[in-house]
């Protein structure tokens, strides 16, 4: 029975050491610094989401993580990848762009209005992100594409 019991504990071992090796390795994805400018008839585009998706490549079934970010005032963004270990930048490679401005409040959780009864007495309410004004002309090329290059950049920058 101990024999068996051994036999059988080992046996488990080896079968989820393929389960654990997979979950330890790193991502075979690069992620480098991505920032840039968005601006609607040559005006700042601020507080608006953009969000770059990565575009499956060779037939890759999983192209990657997206990567977000909100502009500041000036139209100014600098991304951020959206899930898992959370990185400055954008997997590297082709991309689709989306913006959401002004049409897209409904959709965007980082614009709801703060319930203040759905915190505890005396929490701090988180902030709240301030909207933007400013709706997003649709191209006629919906969503952009956009690559991003192996050593980053700093000048994704989107005109509409």
């Amino acid at each position: 029975m101990k024999r068996s019991l051994t036999t059988l504990t080992a046996a488990l071992f080896l079968a989820t050491l393929p389960l654990l090796w997979g979950c330890s390795r790193e991502t075979k994805y690069d992620v480098v610094p991505v920032s840039g400018t968005i601006t609607v008839g040559g005006q700042p585009a601020a507080h608006v989401l953009i969000r770059f998706k990565p575009i499956a490549q060779d037939g890759d079934t999983n192209p990657g993580r997206s990567s977000i970010a909100f502009a500041n005032e000036n139209g100014e963004f600098q991304l951020q990848t959206e899930s898992g270990k959370l990185e400055k930048g954008a997997i590297v490679g082709p991309h689709q762009v989306v913006i959401f401005g002004e049409e897209s409040i409904s959709a965007i959780s980082d614009w709801q209005e703060v319930d203040p009864a759905a915190f505890p007495p005396d929490s701090k309410l988180p902030e709240r992100r301030p909207v933007p004004t400013l709706a997003i002309p649709r191209p006629d090329h919906w969503p952009l594409e956009f690559t991003v290059p192996e050593a980053g950049t700093d000048s994704a920058n989107f005109e509409l």
